[in-house]
């Protein structure tokens, strides 16, 4: 409209021109997008096991994306990244969910995060002592040492968490 860009030049980039409406226009493809970008980031960094929780699928689909398809790209690239369990939840997009709206965990869900709370803190009071932690939860230690695995939690980060409190 100004004439400061060339016209014909204009022309030759523009063969094909694409509406695509806005991501907050489109919730259903915000979640196609997260997932297969949780998949995406999860290979980069080693994370394949990593998904979205139900309640973060809610929140994303009820978010409104001001920053469009950069924004949701760069809430799921941190939350891969930073989430301390294989399940993202909101709180590891950053995305705050409306007052009085109730996200849920399914029972997997649920019963995986109660399992990483309690071997966090039983790991913290106790350290190192691996036969006391396991003795305390009830499990063999080789069971004891597959949980950690599967929740990815490192006994040295427990253990500086102990000394810190």
């Amino acid at each position: 409209a100004a004439g400061s860009f060339r016209e014909d030049l204009y022309f030759r980039i523009n063969e094909i021109g694409v509406n695509l409406p806005p991501l907050r226009q489109r919730a259903q493809d915000s979640i196609l997008i997260a997932n297969a970008l949780v998949r995406r980031f999860g290979e980069v960094y080693k994370r394949e096991n990593i998904r979205l929780s139900s309640a973060a699928l809610t929140a994303i689909s009820n978010h409104t994306w001001p920053g469009n398809v950069r924004e949701l790209e760069n809430r799921v690239k941190r939350a891969v990244l930073m989430a301390r369990e294989d399940a993202i939840l909101p709180a590891d997009l950053e995305i705050e969910t409306a007052a009085g709206e109730e996200t849920f965990f399914t029972l997997k869900e649920a019963r995986h995060h109660a399992e990483y709370e309690l071997i966090c803190k039983v790991l913290a009071a106790h350290g190192s002592n691996m036969t006391q932690v396991s003795k305390i939860l009830g499990i063999s230690r080789p069971t004891l040492y597959g949980l950690l695995a599967t929740h990815g939690i490192k006994v040295e980060d427990a253990a500086e968490e102990a000394a810190k409190s």
